[in-house]
């Protein structure tokens, strides 16, 4: 379950939010089996290792949701910075993607301009779905918090 609010003239006399809820079943992710992990190569145990610390440092510890789009961006960042396995640049490509959108949706919503928020936050939501989801079938699981 998701909600999203977001207000607009909380610092004036009037607050006027605008929300919007999404509700459904709590959705399983793929991850890798253990069969699956045994079979890795060092170098994708490497980058997976390497890419959850990274994960660690910025996602993990996110506290103030004022530093929501700066904190993906630096996590986007960093993780785009990691040398994908060879042969799995696609795969790599199907998280990294999705997280910059999702950073991009964030610095949206922080934004002033309110006609532009209910973009974003739909944005926020499908982004971070995906990232979730690709995230989670390629092993990284410091990045699904």
């Amino acid at each position: 379950h998701a909600r999203y609010t977001i207000g607009s003239g909380l610092t004036g006399p009037v607050v006027s939010p605008v929300e919007l809820a999404v509700f459904g079943p709590a959705a399983e992710l793929r991850r890798p089996s253990q069969a699956e992990r045994e079979s890795w190569s060092g170098t994708k145990r490497r980058y997976v290792r390497d890419a959850n610390a990274v994960c660690s440092r910025t996602l993990g510890r996110l506290e103030d949701p004022d530093d929501v789009a700066r904190v993906l961006a630096d996590a986007a960042k960093q993780l785009s910075a990691l040398q994908p396995p060879p042969g799995d640049e696609e795969r790599v490509r199907s998280f990294l993607e999705p997280l910059q959108n999702l950073a991009r949706s964030a610095r949206a919503l922080s934004d002033d301009e309110g006609e532009d928020a209910l973009p974003a936050v739909v944005g926020v939501g499908l982004f971070g779905k995906r990232f979730i989801e690709a995230a989670s079938r390629y092993g990284l699981e410091k990045c699904l918090a």
